[in-house]
Formats: structure tokens, sequence, C-alpha cells
């Protein structure tokens, strides 16, 4: 069910209606949250109810293997190394045989072997890299929870104390709440349990949701449905017959798509699960603002950099057992960070290029704290222009089927000759314009706060925008489609 098609307008209408009618009868906590996981399991099985039993054995065994971890906390005791072991490992064992089978066949098995056949049929469960992320999050914060984690100290006793029915729901709604189901953002077990509970009416930040829901469909259904249209055809052959302009501005295209589609649904997300009290984190900050590879991965898809950070990073050691041990580490969680994306060789490239960017800026020096290049400046508007560069060229590997065609591309670039197709480049223009204001604005903030704020108190402009955006959301919209990270 996509959050741009009429039924799931009538879901979250009724859904809404239920849920809140809920809160204004003063019912148990238990209602809401227990509302929200059915539903939310609904939502993920409305086209595919096969895929019901993978998410459902997820939820069980994450909150039996749960149950244990807690008694130990409750105890006092360590957790066996065994019991996280066999819980993490179940996990990521399901990811890599239904999403890497295929890859891992391909490269250990020679060709024509009769097992290839069978592995091709293996089905891609849509979101399975979401929920078992969020999968390890809980098992791993839980694990902390008598030192570090203390937000999740209540949930653990009460899981402790043997309610596996309410702490089987707690945790339903944690991997499977359905705004961050298929694409995120990513959220940490340590954020999300402890809001879960009772929400009235009157608590809901309606404004902030609705601005949320606004421009995350402007910027999905005007700027990245109607974009698509036209940046679909980089992915073809017929780069070898266009001119270099057309070429660029195809991939410049292509770079605002990805990101109007994929902060689109990050914001919908944030709206929906503000529209029932839930908080989830901000994803994108002006991501084409960076001024190195570094800083782009502090504002491009937050939740999935802080949380290979943190569950993945740390844990290999980070920047504490040397230099040479830290650019390994580096480089690994980018490669990683890649084939999560997708089990084809094209996505491990996109994380080699980005480890070994990451790794040259921390040799140089360069990509630290982004507050020591002061904003408006000669040199830092140089690096932006240099880092968007980077990432856009990188994002060939997304939008092309194989590397063939990405080298084929870049020898179009380099031997075609100059020029361009007026009307690709006015519609393609036209289009991406949101996105080129949208970081503008973030690049004027720091230097016109004074100035940003007495628009506000106005009171005229900020609604002024959000009508204009809406309006377009009626008139403007593109050719639906799926969200570019469904896939992943």
């Amino acid at each position: 069910m996509s959050f741009t098609s009429p039924e799931f307008l009538i879901f979250l209408a009724v859904l809404l209606a239920a849920y809140h009618a809920a809160g204004a009868a003063r019912l148990a906590g238990w209602v809401q949250w227990g509302l929200l996981s059915v539903a939310s399991l609904y939502f993920y099985g409305f086209k595919n109810p096969q895929l019901l039993w993978l998410l459902g054995f997820s939820i069980s065994f994450n909150c039996v293997a749960g149950w244990l971890i807690a008694r130990c906390v409750q105890a006092g005791r360590a957790v066996p190394g065994w019991t996280m072991g066999v819980a993490l490992s179940v996990n990521l064992l399901l990811i890599v045989f239904f999403k890497y089978a295929r890859l891992l066949g391909s490269l250990l098995l020679p060709a024509g072997h009769p097992m290839l056949a069978h592995l091709q049929d293996i089905p891609l469960p849509i979101g399975i890299s979401f929920y078992t992320f969020h999968a390890v999050s809980f098992l791993v914060d839980l694990s902390r929870a008598g030192t570090r984690e203390t937000s999740l100290r209540p949930f653990c006793a009460e899981l402790a104390g043997g309610n596996l029915l309410s702490g089987l729901g707690k945790l339903s709604l944690y991997i499977n709440f359905f705004p961050q189901l298929i694409s995120g953002p990513i959220m940490k077990a340590r954020a999300f349990l402890p809001q879960v509970g009772f929400h009235h009416f009157s608590t809901i930040a309606w404004r902030q949701a609705l601005r949320y829901l606004i421009l995350g469909y402007f910027l999905k259904t005007v700027v990245a449905d109607n974009l698509h249209e036209q940046t679909i055809l980089i992915t073809n052959a017929n780069y070898a017959i266009l001119k270099k302009f057309d070429l660029l501005l195809l991939l410049y295209g292509y770079s605002c798509f990805i990101f109007a589609d994929f902060a689109g649904y990050s914001l919908m997300a944030l709206g929906f699960a503000a529209l029932f009290g839930y908080r989830l984190p901000i994803n994108f900050n002006f991501p084409y603002l960076s001024a190195s590879i570094t800083e782009f991965w502090r504002r491009w898809h937050i939740s999935l950099s802080t949380w290979l950070r943190d569950y993945l990073y740390f844990p290999l050691g980070g920047n504490r057992k040397g230099t040479g041990r830290t650019y390994l580490n580096l480089f690994l969680v980018m490669f990683l960070g890649g084939l999560w994306h997708g089990a084809e060789m094209r996505f491990a490239w996109w994380g080699v290029g980005h480890g070994l960017l990451l790794m040259i800026e921390r040799l140089l020096g360069a990509g630290g704290e982004e507050t020591s290049v002061k904003y408006g400046s000669v040199r830092r508007t140089l690096q932006i222009f240099i880092t968007f560069h980077l990432v856009s060229f990188l994002w060939l590997c997304f939008v092309m089927p194989d590397m063939a065609h990405i080298t084929g591309f870049l020898k179009a670039l380099w031997k075609n000759p100059i020029g361009a197709n007026p009307r690709a480049t006015y519609v393609i223009l036209i289009y991406a314009l949101p996105v080129v204001l949208y970081h503008v604005w973030g690049y004027l903030r720091p230097t016109w706060r004074e100035k940003i704020a007495a628009c506000r108190q106005d009171g005229w402009l900020e609604p002024l925008a959000y009508g204009i955006m809406l309006y377009f959301i009626i008139t403007n919209q593109g050719v639906g489609g799926d969200f570019v990270y469904f896939n992943f």
C-alpha cells in the first residue's frame, strides 16, 4: 500500500478515527498501540499477505530473544555471548538468505549450476532491510538497558516480569509501525519504545504534522514523479547519442529526483507518525549543501548513517584501534552500507566509492565539522560544488542497470559534442527548481536568521508557501510510481 494511493487514504482516515476515538474515550493505552500494531500488519500485507509470515516470525523470535536478554539485565547478570550471538545471527541470516542468496550464488557457483535457478526464485520481502535493522537495534539496546540505555528499563522490567503479550505487542509496533516500515527512517529501540502508550487528541502536533505531509507530498508527487518521467531516459542506451549538456542535465535531474523521492517519503513518515503522537527522527538536512563526503553522511539518510555508526562502526572499533584499523572500518562500513541498498555489484561499487572518499578525506584532514568553513565563503561554495558532483556521479550506480552502462555514460559524456535539447532542459529545470530553492533556503538560513524570524512573525509567508505547494499537489502531479527506496 503506497502513501499516494486512494486505498491508503481510506486506511488512514479509518485508523485515525478509531485511534483518536479510543483516546477520547480514555481507554487503556494498549487499545491504541494494539490497534496501531494490527493496522500496521494489515498495511504491510495488503497486497502480499504471504509476506506476513516472515515479519511475524521476526517479531515473535525477537520477542523471545528479548525476554531472555531482559531476564539477565533485570537480574544484574551479563547477557551470555551465545544468546546475543544466536539472536543477532538469526536476524542477519534472514536478510542474507532473502536478499543476498542470489548474489552469493552467482559469485560462488559456476555458471549453469542448477542451484542458481532456484536461487533466482527466492522472493525479496519488501522492507526486510528496515525491519531487520530495527530488530538488531532492539536486541542491542535492550542488552544495554541496565547501563547506558536507561530509557528502556521500564520495558525491560515489563518483559522480564513475564508480560510477554504486552511485550510482543509493543515490539510489533516498533518493528512494523506503518509510517516507517517500508523505507524508514530507521528508528532506534531506545527512542521509540518509550513513546508507546496513551496519546490524547489534544497532545498531537497537528500543525507540524500538516507541514511535514504537505512538503513530503509535494516533493514526491510534484517534483520526484515529474522528474522521473525525464530522468528515466538516463538508463537506456540513448546516452550514446545525447549531447554533453543533456547528459549532465539528466545526471543533475536524477540527483534532484532521488532526493525529492526519498526525502518526500521520510517527511510523509514523520507527518503520519505525528498524527498518532509519535516522533520519528529527521532523515535529511539539506544534504546537497555538504562541503565533504563526511558531512554528506551527516545530512543524507541520517537514520541509516547513525545506525551504521552505532551498531557496526563502533563495535568494529571505530577509530580507537589505530589509524589502519580506522581506515579499514570506514571502508568496510560503507561497503556493507552499499550492499544494504541492493544485492548487486553496482551497489557494492557505490559503497566502495563513498568508502574510498571518506578514507581520502580523513587522510588529508578534510571533512571535519561543517562549521570549520564559514557559510557563504568562496571556499565552502567550491567544496559544496565538488561534493555535489562526486555524489551525483556515484548515483550512476543506483540508476544504471549495470557497470557497462555506467562506463558507457561516462565515455559519452567525454566524447559527445556540446549541446542540449531545449525541451528536455526546460522540463528538468522546472521540476528540479524546488529542490534547488529548498537548498538555497538551507544555505541562507544561518546568515538570515533575523530576516527569517521577522517573516515568520508577519505570519503570511509560510502559509502562502504551503498553500502554493498544496495547489501544485492537486493540479500538477506526475505519473505516480513506487518510492525508489521500496527496492532496498
